[in-house]
């Protein structure tokens, strides 16, 4: 049957294809616009390199392997007492880090702490800090009640621990192990950092893939009316 036989003809229906397709690039356009316009989370998503492949940090205070604050930037943040509110620190050390470095090479070494602190950034909402610490350590700073903060704690651990690390030699299951204190009001940074990094060395004792929460002291408990 023509286009005759509808009462249309052929030039008749240009204007109308013509419509249809501008209409349907606006939409495409408009819905581009607006996901552009949303805010991205501040978190790595891939290691900064430079034009000789060397990686670099691209924000002054960044590390240049996981793309985090480093640690002088993290403590000139934190140093001095808590006035924000009951906080957990979480000091998290890589299982085997110098036996990876020393078989497979540090580049692969890198990727694996990348992982580790990628995975803990998405893990936290953006208000709480994440930072390189020392060596194959990362920062963690929770915003949370000692007594509720568990669960957060233990997605950080498995988010590494049931998850092999994706590199270019294929998948490879590494582990990490952590320790966490409280850090009431009022209380030190340096106090709070201390007592988890012992924990997280408590960790280690007790095998690959562990987390020890420091026990609260009288001190830190709140208030029984």
């Amino acid at each position: 049957m023509s286009a005759s036989a509808f009462g249309l003809h052929f030039s008749d229906a240009i204007p109308i294809i013509v419509g249809v397709i501008i209409g349907a690039s606006a939409a495409v356009l408009s819905s581009q616009s607006k996901s552009a316009g949303r805010s991205q989370p501040s978190r790595p998503q891939s290691r900064p390199t430079a034009p000789d492949g060397s990686t670099v940090a691209t924000v002054p205070g960044s590390d240049v392997v996981t793309g985090l604050p480093d640690k002088a930037a993290a403590l000139a943040e934190l140093s001095g007492p808590n006035g924000a509110g009951p906080r957990v620190v979480m000091v998290i050390g890589c299982d085997g880090m110098g036996a990876l470095n020393e078989e497979r090479g540090r580049d692969l070494g890198d990727v694996f702490l990348f992982a580790v602190a990628g995975r803990t950034r998405w893990a936290l909402p953006d208000d709480d800090i994440v930072a390189r610490w020392d060596g194959d350590e990362i920062l963690a700073v929770i915003t949370a009640d000692p007594a509720s903060v568990g669960p957060t704690l233990q997605l950080i651990s498995d988010k590494v621990n049931r998850n092999p690390i994706r590199t270019d030699a294929g998948l490879i299951p590494l582990t990490i192990s952590a320790g966490a204190a409280a850090w009431p009001v009022g209380a030190d940074f340096a106090d709070a950092v201390e007592r988890a990094r012992r924990a997280m060395h408590a960790a280690k004792g007790q095998g690959r893939g562990q987390l020890v929460m420091a026990e609260v002291r009288e001190a830190e408990s709140p208030d029984v009316a």
